[in-house]
């Protein structure tokens, strides 16, 4: 909420009015981190408990208000270098009590302010319509100071207290909850944690990296849910959790609401007291009340989380390697065996590691349990999976399909949505064949989807509950391998079903052709050249005259030619009739933009790609991205295409603005360090009733459909959904979807009460005709 100003009296800082001071994250430094990093070596100080100077980020050292030394590069081996700005320091610690005291005045009404929205929101929220409150804990700053603030205002026996225990956290995360659980003696704390160890689950799912990110859905949302229903005796349960989110943490949670319903699997309600707090306020009050900081932040880490991450810092990598080897080494040894694996030779394994190749393991090559384990056949009307070495049991799976009649022995009939389907399953050496003949032509993609999510299911499992908590009736138990689904229970939701290839571990292993057995043809038309915001709002102001300037070279001009033709602004070199709405909305605004995405999504091969392949919320290298695109194309040819698709991110509002692909760069480089892809988290209204009706037209004049249809990308799907498109969190679509129907009745009506999640399009319009509503 406010900025600072560093103080020469007290070496600390003031609190300022934002418009006032600087806006950085800062950090107290302490002397363990000066003697990690060899500061020794050219400053005086004592070894206090108190911090002796602040660094802005994670590597710029403050001292006095000035910038006094900057540390650069590491990794796990290697220690960053120092550049000192002044020698020979004498540094004098930070007079805490004189610092808390020139901000008391801000400070206290800042936590004032924290603690009424925290019991208003209990008494708004809590009251009849949660089974339980928490507070989610993880050992952090961020956390500690949330768990202080709830306990101050309300009673402690109104909620309690979770601490999500990956098994992967550092002992001093573990010696942190001890202590919080002494500090506050009458709280009731509890830790949920996975059955599996992180050593067993990393070699059954592969390592965790940028892309496939299963660690957090393992370890810690899966036993957290699992937890509070155990607490509650509900599966149905619903809560209300204090959580320690600030916005200045990352620019995803900018974006976020202080109160957040029904996101995460729509059971509970997210709270964030400390949303717009700076670390500076943050650090302020842990001083002030003298609560027990994390050791870890004694040694110059910025946050707390696991030992080895792929999505950490080089920074927090050697510290961590360096101050807490024996929690490292275990997983390092584990990526050790990946690239043995996965062909790096062993004089280059080290520097492998150092520099995060591991961080991008996008399938199951390289990965000793890895690689394709169904084998599927296709036909017009039939469908038949042989499936080596099965872990559970086919039959099992199947009740959530609906009811499985036995004919004999190895022939049975299958209801799936109302239908009956017969099918077979023989055993063969070393697996089974499970074959599903006559199918009714015609059979709807979402049928096909759930037998082959069972099938990966059949192969794949190892029994990691996340599926389980889908379930919203209790019907599905899983222990170990044992699977176990209850017919009284199983209400054939296919929530189990329903993740991406039916099961986290089938995702994590199998071996991508590119594209989830797409065409990838054509893919590289764009000569590198990504579709600009500039050149677009040239032809808007020019038309065809734009092809009679120098404004735009000329393998510009053949790009730029393709991509118009491929967002529908122009056919045989015209502009359409579309083209002319776009042109009246302009080049700014986002709903062009938005229309742009979703044509493009049909008609270029990268951009569609992209869309129904690259996760939400990941966080991706280009290397990333170019070995995702498979084998099937030269290197050379998925790098251009890559770099087209960087371009268009980086020249228009599709990057940064609608967050379909934010980019890092480095320094003040050229260059890109990482792609981010986060999503629209408000769309348009109108730029989804388009999309919706797109959708619509490519599926064959498809005009009704569920919600749940249109919440994910299923191979052999014609449509893209704007849940698909635009990344946006699927309670806010539904919510948007719905709004829609109250403001244009004519174009789409939704039947979302008493269990149905029905949507009906008006055939008599057209996605086009919805840009007339502007």
């Amino acid at each position: 909420m406010y900025n600072i100003e560093w103080d020469q009296e007290t070496r600390g800082y003031v609190l300022v009015p934002s418009a006032m001071g600087i806006q950085k994250a800062i950090r107290p430094v302490f002397y363990e981190e000066l003697e990690l990093l060899g500061f020794d070596e050219h400053w005086k100080y004592p070894k206090t408990h108190f911090p002796l100077l602040w660094a802005e980020g994670a590597r710029r050292y403050i001292y006095q208000g000035e910038l006094v030394a900057v540390a650069r590069g590491g990794g796990f081996y290697t220690r960053p270098t120092i550049e000192i700005k002044k020698q020979g320091l004498r540094l004098e610690p930070v007079d805490v009590d004189g610092m808390i005291l020139k901000n008391k005045g801000l400070m206290t009404g800042l936590v004032q302010q924290s603690l009424e929205f925290i019991y208003e929101t209990y008494q708004k929220y809590q009251k009849g319509k949660y089974h339980i409150c928490y507070v989610a804990f993880s050992g952090g700053k961020d956390s500690l100071v949330v768990l202080d603030l709830v306990q101050r205002a309300l009673p402690h026996g109104d909620f309690v207290v979770i601490f999500g225990d990956t098994g992967m956290e550092l002992k001093c995360t573990y010696q942190a909850v001890e202590k919080a659980k002494e500090r506050w003696s009458t709280l009731k704390f509890y830790s949920a944690a996975c059955e599996y160890s992180a050593r067993d689950t990393w070699r059954e799912f592969g390592l965790p990296s940028r892309i496939q990110r299963w660690c957090c859905s393992v370890h810690k949302t899966a036993p957290s849910l699992l937890l509070l229903r155990r607490l509650t005796g509900k599966e149905n349960m619903k809560a209300l959790v204090f959580d320690g989110v600030r916005a200045e943490e990352s620019d995803a949670r900018a974006a976020y609401s202080n109160i957040s319903e029904g996101g995460k699997h729509g059971i509970q309600t997210n709270c964030s007291p400390i949303l717009e707090w700076s670390s500076a306020e943050l650090f302020l009050y842990i001083f002030e009340r003298d609560l027990m900081l994390n050791e870890a932040y004694r040694y110059g880490m910025v946050r707390v989380g696991c030992a080895v991450c792929p999505m950490a810092s080089k920074w927090w990598e050697h510290l961590a390697y360096k101050v807490f080897k024996d929690d490292v080494q275990n997983y390092i040894e584990q990526i050790e065996e990946y690239a043995a694996s996965a062909g790096v030779p062993e004089q280059e394994r080290k520097r492998y590691i150092e520099e995060g190749g591991w961080k991008g393991r996008a399938g199951g090559r390289g990965v000793k349990n890895g690689g394709i384990r169904v084998i599927e056949q296709f036909s017009s009307n039939s469908i038949s999976f042989f499936i080596r070495r099965p872990k559970t049991e086919w039959l099992e799976w199947a009740k959530a399909l609906g009811n499985t009649v036995r004919n004999s022995d190895t022939a049975f009939e299958q209801q799936i949505m109302g239908r009956y389907y017969p099918f077979s399953i023989t055993k063969h050496e070393g697996g089974i064949k499970v074959e599903f003949g006559n199918l009714i032509p015609g059979i709807h993609r979402k049928q096909i989807s759930f037998i082959r999510n069972i099938a990966n299911k059949v192969a794949y499992c190892v029994g990691c509950r996340v599926c389980m908590v889908e379930c919203p009736t209790g019907a599905l138990t899983i222990d170990g391998n044992e699977i176990f689904i209850d017919d009284n229970k199983c209400i054939n939701c296919h929530k189990c079903l329903g993740m991406d290839k039916g099961c986290l571990v089938a995702k994590s292993l199998a071996v991508s052709k590119g594209g989830k057995s797409m065409s990838l043809r054509g893919m590289n038309r764009y000569q590198h050249f990504g579709l600009r915001q500039v050149w677009l709002e040239y032809y808007f102001d020019m038309g065809d005259d734009l092809w009679f300037t120098d404004k735009l070279g000329n393998r510009q001009v053949d790009a730029f030619r393709v991509w118009l033709k491929e967002a529908e602004i122009t056919k045989d070199n015209k502009i359409t009739p579309l083209g002319e709405k776009l042109s009246d909305f302009g080049s700014h605004s986002l709903l062009t933009w938005a229309v742009i995405w979703t044509n493009l999504a049909y008609n270029s091969t990268i951009v569609k790609w992209y869309v129904t392949n690259v996760g939400w919320d990941g966080v991706y290298t280009k290397d990333d991205l170019v070995d995702m695109l498979g084998d099937d194309y030269s290197k050379s040819t998925r790098k251009n295409a890559v770099t087209s698709l960087i371009e268009l991110f980086r020249h228009t509002p599709l990057g940064a603005d609608l967050a379909f692909g934010k980019l890092e760069m480095i320094g003040r480089s050229n260059r890109v360090k990482n792609i981010t892809k986060t999503g629209w988290k408000q769309p348009e209204q109108l730029a989804v009733l388009y999309a919706l009706y797109r959708y619509a037209e490519k599926q064959n004049g498809h005009y009704n459909f569920t919600f749940s249809e249109l919440e994910q990308f299923q191979e052999g799907m014609v449509g893209v959904s704007p849940v698909v498109l635009f990344g946006t969190d699927k309670s806010e679509m539904k919510r948007l979807i719905q709004g829609l129907s109250i403001n244009y009745p004519d174009y789409i009506r939704v039947e979302f009460s008493r269990g149905l999640d029905n949507i009906f399009l008006n055939e008599d319009h057209t996605a086009d005709d919805v840009l007339d509503l502007k």
